[in-house]
């Protein structure tokens, strides 16, 4: 399954992310101390080549600039499993850490990241869809011998479900035992291979296009994931719910300044009234929230492609009611700045559902 054709499902997070430098539009600070109550920043990286069409592509040569950029700020990449590891140690993380993650088994991770990492004594996440590898699609995917070779090398092999479908669409029937086994088949055979073959535990799961609700959440928990990986956005404390963790995607327009910016962005603590997290609705929702730790003068929201300008009322609340509705995943971004400048960003989701009695299983 191509990836690389922008669907309307997963537009939205990147156009957060090429709003990203305008949103993070202060000039670069001194990177304070690192504290255990920062933010752990997490970034998505995708195919890695010299001549790319897509603009999730990106050259070595910028990953290579980019992680030596880390190294250089003071910052520590590590795994994602590291951070599920240690998430209750954090005594035991680096200073600065950031989770450096790479989605879907292109081939361009063995030929052009493992070395750059292997260059500059660092380790990172890979999430695999084994279907590719299974079928022999080695000129586009890793094969398993890359993979084994990259085990070998300390790097971490982990899940991105078996061929990495739309878990969810917006007429699915969630009732449906067929649509229910299907996504069983989705997250344990995937798992299952992926140990089988490179002789792993598998404990991690990134969902394919980002694309998720409560009920997959659940079939993932069940199926033995110890820690999911979102592309909602946004930064992460050490206490973040380990299911629903925060990663940036990279593209190729993101340069070293922008990666500052978000390294330095911090969560803004949000009590969330509606909907809530991940949630599966039949109505469109009226978003509402209110801030609990922090006081900002403004909150700028976004879903989707729609955005506004938000002021609390009397009892503290900020009510947005989305002028246009659209069916399926719909990610809320909700961000400002504090008097001294400081940003802060928060993420959440829900999933607008238009229930069938059946469901069309061709589609997935």
């Amino acid at each position: 399954m191509k990836k690389f054709n922008l669907k309307r499902k997963y537009l939205f997070p990147l156009l957060i992310i090429l709003l990203m430098p305008s949103l993070y539009a202060m000039s670069v600070k001194t990177t304070p101390p690192f504290t255990k109550n920062m933010a752990i920043p997490m970034l998505c990286y995708h195919r890695i080549i010299p001549n790319g069409n897509n603009i999730y592509d990106i050259t070595p040569k910028q990953l290579e600039t980019q992680l030596q950029f880390m190294k250089a700020r003071g910052y520590h990449p590590i795994t994602a499993l590291q951070f599920i590891s240690l998430q209750k140690s954090p005594q035991l993380l680096p200073d600065k850490p950031v989770v450096i993650t790479f989605d879907d088994g292109s081939k361009s991770h063995y030929q052009n990241v493992l070395p750059i990492l292997k260059k500059l004594g660092l380790k990172a996440t890979f999430f695999v869809y084994p279907s590719a590898v299974v079928n022999h699609e080695s000129k586009k995917y890793l094969t398993w011998t890359e993979l084994s070779e990259m085990v070998k090398a300390g790097m971490d092999i982990e899940s991105h479900t078996l061929y990495h479908p739309y878990l969810v669409h917006a007429h699915t029937n969630i009732t449906d035992p067929n649509y229910l086994n299907w996504l069983d088949h989705q997250l344990k055979v995937s798992k299952e291979l992926l140990e089988n073959h490179l002789n792993i535990t598998v404990k991690l799961l990134a969902y394919p296009f980002g694309l998720f609700n409560q009920l997959i959440e659940s079939k993932a928990i069940a199926a033995g994931y110890s820690g999911i990986f979102t592309i909602n956005g946004g930064a992460n404390l050490l206490n973040e719910n380990p299911m629903r963790l925060k990663r940036m995607i990279m593209n190729r327009q993101i340069s070293t300044a922008d990666l500052e910016k978000f390294f330095q962005s911090k969560p803004l603590p949000v009590a969330i009234i509606s909907p809530t997290d991940a949630s599966i609705v039949a109505e469109y929702p009226v978003i509402q929230f209110r801030l609990t730790s922090v006081k900002l003068p403004m909150i700028h929201v976004q879903v989707n492609n729609q955005s506004a300008d938000l002021y609390p009322d009397a009892n503290g609340n900020f009510t947005y009611q989305v002028p246009k509705s659209m069916n399926g995943f719909n990610l809320i971004v909700i961000s400002g700045y504090d008097d001294r400048k400081d940003f802060y960003v928060n993420t959440w989701c829900f999933d607008y559902l238009i229930q069938n009695k059946t469901n069309d299983m061709s589609k997935y």
